[in-house]
């Protein structure tokens, strides 16, 4: 594999890969879908908008 691994501080337009991230580890540890409720707005607003 000739790809590289770049690490870095998450922006707000990761929302949605960061999402599928959660997901994917959800059902991974055997959780539901329906049981994943954020939402890219909400990971918007809980990582990213200052409180």
């Amino acid at each position: 594999m000739d790809e590289e691994l770049v690490i870095r501080e998450a922006v707000p337009e990761d929302c949605g890969v960061l999402l599928e991230m959660i997901r994917g580890y959800a059902f991974y540890m055997g959780f539901r879908e329906e049981e994943v409720t954020a939402t890219e707005d909400l990971l918007r607003e809980s990582i990213f908008e200052k409180h």
